[in-house]
């Protein structure tokens, strides 16, 4: 008998950060932990409000996106895009990688092995590439994987890493939003209403995400004056 009402008793939430008995079940926390998340998404938050005001009202930054052959170990970058805060493209160029590039990606951004033939290889590009964004803030989307890709190309030939200062502009849309799902550019580009369509090719990229940055900071600003 004993055993049959243990079998059909509800499973105890546990909070998944301090394994307590949780409280605030919907988020799968306990009292205190919510509240320390609260105020973490808070000051989150804040920050984001602050780091798209400053983007919009200092425009020394650079926006750099990368095609690659995949994200896995040995993949690497096929085309790589740098502009400025204004628009104008700094460096823009495909790139030769030394495999095939799968199907699957190709089907994404529609670069070809026919396409990167006869261009530069990574090697031939990255001095110039790393004299552009040296000491720079350089905002990406979804950074992880442009930067993931950047090293994993330069060790792939072997060359030196450069010192840069990378933004994820995504992270920054996400604590912006108290939101913690991803959200693609193409999504975040559409919620704010700008009429500007990514194609998944580096510079088209960079210009979507250098909309998105100052619009936003635009839209801060004024809600601020209005306050």
């Amino acid at each position: 008998m004993k055993q049959n009402q243990t079998q059909n008793e509800p499973k105890i939430q546990r909070c998944k950060r301090c394994k307590k008995r949780a409280r605030m079940e919907e988020v799968n926390l306990c009292l205190i932990c919510y509240e320390k998340k609260c105020k973490e998404i808070e000051k989150d938050y804040e920050q984001s409000k602050q780091l798209f005001r400053k983007w919009y009202l200092r425009r020394d930054w650079l926006v750099l996106d990368t095609e690659s052959t995949g994200g896995g170990r040995e993949d690497e970058i096929i085309e790589i895009g740098i502009t400025d805060a204004k628009g104008a493209i700094l460096f823009e160029s495909l790139v030769k990688p030394s495999q095939p590039i799968p199907k699957r990606t190709t089907d994404i951004h529609g670069i070809t092995d026919e396409m990167v033939q006869d261009a530069p290889t990574w090697s031939e590009i990255w001095s110039e590439v790393g004299s552009i964004i040296q000491g720079k803030t350089v905002l990406m989307y979804a950074s992880d994987a442009d930067i993931m890709m950047i090293r994993r190309t330069c060790k792939k030939y072997q060359l030196p890493l450069i010192s840069y200062d990378p933004r994820c502009v995504m992270k920054m849309y996400k604590q912006l939003h108290r939101d913690e799902c991803f959200v693609s550019l193409t999504r975040a580009l559409r919620q704010k209403d700008i009429e500007y369509i990514p194609s998944h090719r580096a510079t088209s990229d960079c210009e979507g995400l250098r909309l998105l940055v100052l619009s936003i900071g635009e839209q801060l600003i004024e809600e601020g004056s209005n306050e």
